[in-house]
């Protein structure tokens, strides 16, 4: 025979949002999860994908490292496109990274010049595209409380471009 507490009305009222500290313990044993901005190995995006686990400020040389695993399908991404010229652009989507970056290559293959990587690869690399990569910098997920994921992206995207000082 078993006995119970029945369930008080704080129990039904309150659901705790602070994280227990022996459940964290346990999973010690499990090896350190992959970080870093890394390549699917089978799109077509691939071939403009830098691999990297941290990037460097172009002008005061600081390291940032990337704090959560990116690749070519994921989604909620801060991504930074770099060309042979010492120029960087901040950008943000909400769908995967591949298909952001695939627009933007079509976008300079065509010609169209909505965006500023557009105009830009156009104007100063006359449409070659063979020096264009890019990385994920952060991977961006609402918490527990949830929220707008657009609005959460902004706001990371503004503090990347001013943070590095790029377009």
């Amino acid at each position: 025979m078993t006995a119970r507490r029945a369930p008080s009305l704080k129990d039904k009222l309150t659901s705790s949002h602070f994280i227990n500290k022996s459940h964290e313990k346990a999973a010690m044993w499990l090896p350190a999860p992959v970080k870093g901005m890394h390549k699917c190995g089978h799109c077509k995006c691939c071939k403009y994908m830098k691999k990297c686990n941290d990037f460097t400020h172009l002008q005061n040389k600081k390291v940032y490292k990337i704090d959560s695993f990116i690749n070519c399908q994921t989604t909620a991404v801060i991504y930074v496109i770099e060309c042979g010229c010492p120029l960087w652009y901040v950008g943000k989507t909400l769908r995967s990274i591949r298909k952001r970056v695939l627009e933007h290559i079509s976008d300079i293959n065509r010609e169209v010049q909505k965006s500023s990587v557009a105009s830009h690869f156009k104007n100063v690399h006359g449409g070659n595209t063979k020096n264009l990569k890019t990385f994920g910098i952060e991977q961006v997920s609402l918490g527990i409380r949830g929220g707008e994921i657009d609005k959460v992206l902004l706001k990371k995207e503004l503090r990347w471009l001013y943070e590095l000082n790029t377009l």
